[in-house]
């Protein structure tokens, strides 16, 4: 073989190599986004709410103020 061919053999093998990896990279699927579980309502809400995963949200003035993690109900006093 000659140089010249050598040379360009090399180079087509080197493209391939590259094509290659942009074709994994391309068609490998991503992992699927975590999903968040949906939290189950309190029986009755308000100041019924049974969960016990509470925010304080007190501030200068109010007595009483907090906001349920787990269904989002807020209640302040």
């Amino acid at each position: 073989m000659s140089e010249s061919r050598e040379k360009l053999v090399a180079n087509l093998v080197a493209a391939r190599g590259a094509i290659d990896a942009l074709l994994l990279e391309v068609t490998q699927e991503s992992p699927p986004a975590p999903v968040a579980p949906v939290p189950t309502p309190a029986s009755g809400g308000g100041v019924n709410c049974k969960h016990t995963n509470r925010e304080d949200q007190r501030t200068f003035g109010v007595t009483e103020a907090w906001k349920c993690l787990d269904c989002g109900y807020e209640y302040r006093r």
